[in-house]
C-alpha cells in the first residue's frame, strides 16, 4: 500500500480494521501533526465580510424530490 495513503482520513478506519494500522499508531501520528489552528478562518467573520446573513444563508437547501 502507498505509504501516503496509510493515514489518509478517508481510509483510516479501513486501515485500522484490516490491521494495517493500530490505534496506537494512529494516536502517535495525530500527536506528531503540527497545530494549524492559527491558519483556520473564522467562519462568522468570513460570512460578515461577504455580507451574508448567517441565520438565513447558512441553511442547507431542501432536498429535491424525484418523481416517477
Amino acid at each position: 500500500m502507498n505509504p501516503d495513503l496509510l493515514f489518509d482520513v478517508r481510509l483510516l478506519e479501513r486501515n485500522v480494521t484490516r490491521g494495517r494500522l493500530t490505534a496506537a499508531e494512529v494516536a502517535q501520528h495525530l500527536k506528531s501533526l503540527p497545530d494549524a489552528a492559527a491558519n483556520a478562518a473564522n467562519l462568522e467573520e468570513a460570512l460578515e465580510d461577504r455580507g451574508v446573513d448567517e441565520a438565513s444563508e447558512a441553511k442547507p437547501a431542501p432536498a429535491k424530490k424525484t418523481g416517477k
